[in-house]
């Protein structure tokens, strides 16, 4: 009997120390300004919001980099012929996507995420002139200015995509399929001196070029992959979205893939770049076969996602 009672005794102190260590982790997790913080910490790291703002003043007078960054709408959209157009002068080199699944950008915009006007405190950061004993002071938060990180961010873009090459160009940078409004802010704000072309090209005929050439890729490796209409349509969308609210400013040129056989696009582009950007007519074509046909399914799964913004872009579905 009393080896019961010790036996029930037992059980009753495991059950209270089971029940005390969730009520703690249940009042932790549900506590609202807590719960908030968490929710806003992660949407921002996970969309890589920035607070720009907080990330002033950088020094932009004495900047020598142009760089061009050329960003399309998906895949097989002609961002790789304009790529070869603007390196065709001997004036800029680009590369072509580059260490796309180690996504250097986007990670780069993840270390800024946190950032704001309370983070990092403000006596974190060295603000005396001239000779100081810091092991005098409390520098257990001791942080860099925000200036070091913009130059440490610029330094290492330019030694990956502006020293490799043997020869000197008077503009480097990439062309990129991937990228939309949040990487122009980050690339813009490294460099204002910088010039972004913006394409795109009917998602439907994209679409059916991509099949059978790219397969399996990535718009953010390894979560977020493309394999169907769906998620092509999708992401086609937020592109053109994202670079129309772009279109006004003036180190943007939008452009769609069926102007660029027209000559007065290449003359326009030349007179944005500030060099000689030869027309189509000039270039090697260089072509993949690709498979031309559409599912009776991912045509009614492209007339629900795009039929709207196709019409306003000048598309018929």
């Amino acid at each position: 009997m009393l080896a019961n009672f010790r036996q029930r005794c037992h059980v009753f102190y495991a059950d209270l120390l089971r029940l005390s260590y969730l009520l703690f982790r249940k009042e932790y997790v549900l506590n609202p300004h807590i719960r908030g913080r968490i929710k806003s910490d992660r949407r921002r790291y996970n969309e890589y919001l920035i607070d720009y703002d907080a990330l002033k003043p950088i020094p932009v007078s004495s900047d020598n980099e142009h760089p061009i960054f050329v960003f399309s709408a998906g895949w097989r959209s002609g961002s790789t012929l304009v790529q070869r157009m603007l390196m065709s002068s001997g004036d800029g080199f680009l590369w072509g996507e580059p260490y796309s699944k180690s996504n250097f950008i986007r990670n780069l915009m993840k270390q800024l995420t946190p950032i704001n006007s309370l983070y990092p405190n403000p006596k974190h950061f060295i603000t005396e002139d001239g000779d100081v004993d810091f092991s005098d002071q409390w520098v257990a938060n001791l942080s860099p200015k925000v200036v070091s990180l913009w130059e440490a961010h610029r330094n290492f873009l330019i030694t990956l995509f502006a020293r490799p090459m043997d020869k000197t160009y008077n503009h480097w940078g990439f062309k990129e399929t991937r990228y939309g409004l949040k990487e122009y802010n980050y690339l813009n704000w490294l460099f204002p001196n910088s010039k972004f072309v913006l394409l795109y090209r009917n998602p439907i005929d994209a679409f059916m070029s991509i099949r059978g050439v790219v397969g399996l890729d990535y718009w953010d490796w390894p979560n977020k992959f493309s394999y169907s209409a769906y998620s092509y349509g999708r992401q086609w969308r937020s592109l053109v979205e994202e670079f129309l609210h772009l279109s006004n400013r003036s180190n943007v040129f939008l452009v769609k893939y069926e102007d660029l056989y027209n000559q007065g696009t290449s003359d326009k582009l030349s007179t944005f770049l500030g060099y000689e950007v030869p027309a189509i007519k000039e270039m090697r074509m260089i072509t993949q076969k690709s498979h031309r046909f559409l599912y009776f399914s991912e045509k009614i799964i492209f007339k629900s996602l795009l039929s709207n913004l196709m019409s306003e872009v000048g598309y018929k579905f």
